[in-house]
C-alpha cells in the first residue's frame, strides 16, 4: 500500500487459500458466485475496489485505488462483482501485522451489511446456478443480475433499462451457445448485462421506496380526514382534517365541485416515472 502523487492510496494485495465462492452450500448458491473487496471508512461507508477471481491454485492478485485516506479492508461473497454494499457472507478482513510501516488505528467503524436473503423478496424462489466449466464465470454472474433485477421489480419499475438487460443477455447466451466460443467477447459482453441490470434493480428499489411512502401518505391523509369530519365553508364547499391547510375536496353542496369530482373520479394517481437514468417519484 502506497500513496500516488495525486494523493490516493494504491493498494495491492494478494489472496491464498481462497475457495471457490460457490463452496458455501446450497442456501447461497444463488448468491456466492464471486468474491468483492470493500474498503470500509471510518463513518461506515463502504466502497467497492473490484472482484477477487479465485485461480485454479486458490490464490489471488488485486490491484485498486481509492481516495479514503483512512479505511480497513474486507472481502465478502457476492452474486456479481457490480453491487454497491458488501453481503454479510465476509470471508476475509485486513489485519494490522507487526513489521507494518507507518502509522495504524484502531476505528470501531460500523457499516451495513445486506443479508444473504437480501437480494431475494419474501416467498421469491431462486433455481440454484449451475456452472458450466466451458463458459466464463461472468456469463452465470449476469444471469444472476437479471433475475435479480426482476425479483426486485425493475420489470415494472425500470421497464426500459431492464429489457435492455435482457436483450444483452440474450446476445450474450448466442455467444455461450455458438460452436466456437470466443471468451473475451463473451466475458466483456456479460459484464455489460451486470451493469445494465443492477442500474435497473437499483432504480426499481428506489421507485417502490417512494411508492410505498406516498402510499402511507395518502393513508394518512385519508385517516385524518375520516377521524374529524367535514366542515362546511361560507360557500358551501366542504373541508376535510388535511394536513394542507385550506385545501379544498368535491362536495355534493357544491355543485361545481361535484362535477369537477365525477370528471376525475378514474384519475390515477402518478407514483412513479422511469427511464434509463433517472427516477422521479
Amino acid at each position: 500500500m502506497r500513496t500516488s502523487k495525486r494523493g490516493a492510496m494504491e493498494i495491492e494485495v494478494e489472496f491464498e487459500g481462497l475457495d471457490k465462492p460457490t463452496s458455501f452450500g446450497t442456501e447461497y448458491v444463488y448468491l456466492c458466485l464471486t468474491y468483492v473487496m470493500w474498503a470500509i471508512s471510518p463513518e461506515g461507508r463502504s466502497v467497492n475496489m473490484g472482484e477477487v477471481l479465485v485461480g485454479g491454485n486458490h490464490r489471488s492478485k488485486l490491484e485498486a485505488t481509492t481516495d479514503l485516506q483512512t479505511f480497513a479492508l474486507i472481502v465478502t461473497a457476492e452474486p456479481y462483482y457490480a453491487v454497491h454494499r458488501p453481503s454479510n457472507v465476509v470471508i476475509a478482513e485486513n489485519l494490522i501485522r507487526p513489521d507494518t510501516v507507518g502509522t495504524s488505528e484502531a476505528v470501531d467503524a460500523k457499516y451495513e451489511l445486506i443479508d444473504r436473503g437480501g437480494y431475494i423478496p419474501t416467498g421469491y424462489h431462486f433455481d440454484p446456478v449451475v456452472l458450466n466449466s466451458k463458459l466464463p464465470l461472468e456469463f452465470f454472474e449476469a444471469r444472476n443480475a437479471v433475475r435479480i433485477a426482476k425479483s426486485a421489480g425493475a420489470e415494472s419499475y425500470a421497464a426500459p433499462s431492464y429489457q435492455k438487460a435482457v436483450s444483452q443477455m440474450k446476445r450474450a447466451d448466442e455467444l455461450g451457445t455458438a460452436k466456437r466460443v470466443d471468451k473475451k467477447v463473451l466475458i466483456s459482453a456479460s459484464r455489460e448485462v451486470v451493469q445494465t441490470a443492477d442500474d435497473s434493480r437499483v432504480t426499481a428499489n428506489h421507485c417502490s421506496i417512494a411508492v410505498v411512502r406516498r402510499r402511507r401518505r395518502l393513508l394518512r391523509v385519508f385517516q385524518m380526514g375520516e377521524t374529524r369530519g367535514p366542515r362546511i365553508s361560507r360557500d358551501g364547499g366542504a373541508y376535510r382534517g388535511d394536513p394542507v391547510p385550506g385545501r379544498r375536496i368535491a362536495s355534493v353542496n357544491n355543485p361545481r365541485n361535484a362535477r369537477h369530482r365525477r370528471s376525475n373520479a378514474h384519475t390515477a394517481i402518478p407514483l412513479c416515472r422511469h427511464d434509463a437514468n433517472e427516477t422521479t417519484a
